[in-house]
């Protein structure tokens, strides 16, 4: 018998004071991906005839249209939600937990659920910390020959050369907050938190969804005690990444705008190349475990994919593959081990697609 799971999505059970921001509209628009995410997986996972219960704090409670076959406990306050989560685990129950990586939040958590001893389907608190850290992340995948964009704190820039635009964030950020355009990277806004600099590279934007194999119960482990599930490489998708004009004293921005499957704008061939490279990149960091959405740009006039990002959680991309694969996404999310064969077939062959597109 499957057991319960619990989803706690930071931004809906906790208060959420970790998200600084110069502009408010951005701290706004995380919040409403973070509730469709938490709202699209569990639905899912009802739908899927497991017992799902996701928590929502008590602001929310008005105005929350949330799926009636799950169960919403409303919490008080970030105290209240960590109890919620020891409860659930303390029963036995999976959990799942998304979380935006500004200021340490993801891994905070995660090491509160290592520490309990949780069934949880996300990746260790080390790999969190590791691909949290934009700077971190390029110096490993440089060292494992795994093509990045060149990236230095913003005090090292000129190691990088002179270069016609610099993209400007924070080494945590995560959403689209804070990543500014400038001409010299000088011209960034000051603000409390660390800032990397990279070069800006025109080019397709792309994402991979890679699910991670996690530890396992005894009968999905192999002679050797490891884990027998493979990764699953779901198919590549589009990214729509807009400059928006600056406002005020802030320089232009980089936001995203949701994303597409199929990839149309790659060939086949290309699309097998960025599936490649996110699996690689992935394969690369122990401790990566469930969804890994792996962001990626096809620079123009260039031969090979780059990658930007390692994010070690449930993405935005998650609302397009659940239209193409169906309730039974959320399975594999999740860590229910006989979907993963279903999925993992269809990935691979549009055909057995549910819809022949998805956009969000």
């Amino acid at each position: 018998m499957n057991p319960p799971c619990l989803v706690c999505e930071y931004l809906c059970a906790f208060e959420g004071e970790n998200l600084p921001a110069t502009d408010s509209a951005s701290t706004a628009e995380i919040r409403r991906e973070g509730a469709a995410m938490l709202q699209a997986l569990t639905e899912d996972l009802a739908a899927s005839q497991i017992q799902v219960a996701g928590l929502v704090h008590a602001g929310w409670k008005e105005s929350w249209t949330g799926h009636p076959g799950v169960r919403w406990i409303w919490t008080e306050d970030d105290d209240h939600s960590r109890s919620l989560i020891h409860s659930a685990i303390s029963g036995g129950w999976k959990v799942v937990i998304i979380a935006p990586e500004i200021d340490g939040t993801l891994a905070a958590i995660i090491q509160l659920c290592e520490f309990l001893g949780a069934r949880v389907h996300n990746s260790t608190s080390a790999a969190i910390q590791l691909t949290s850290d934009k700077l971190q992340l390029a110096e490993h995948l440089e060292k494992h020959r795994i093509p990045t964009i060149p990236t230095r704190l913003v005090q090292h820039a000129e190691e990088l050369g002179t270069h016609s635009r610099y993209v400007v964030k924070p080494i945590d950020g995560a959403g689209s907050l804070d990543v500014f355009v400038v001409n010299d990277w000088r011209e960034a806004p000051e603000t409390e938190t660390c800032q990397i600099v990279q070069p800006y590279l025109r080019g397709r934007s792309a994402s991979v969804a890679v699910i991670m194999p996690a530890l396992v119960d005894v009968e999905n482990r192999d002679s050797s005690g490891q884990s027998s599930m493979a990764s699953i490489v779901w198919p590549a998708a589009s990214q729509r990444i807009i400059e928006s004009p600056g406002e005020g004293h802030l320089p232009a921005s980089l936001k995203y705008q949701g994303g597409a499957l199929p990839a149309d704008e790659f060939s086949p061939e290309e699309r097998a190349t960025l599936e490649a490279l996110a699996l690689k990149a992935c394969q690369s960091i122990e401790g990566l475990r469930g969804y890994t959405g792996v962001d990626l740009v096809w620079p123009e006039e260039s031969a090979e994919p780059l990658v930007v990002e390692i994010n070690p959680r449930l993405c935005m991309s998650y609302l397009g593959y659940r239209q193409i694969f169906g309730p039974q996404a959320a399975l594999v999310v999740a860590g229910y081990s006989e979907a993963a064969a279903m999925v993992e077939t269809s990935a691979d062959d549009g055909a057995c697609w549910k819809t022949s597109r998805a956009e969000w």
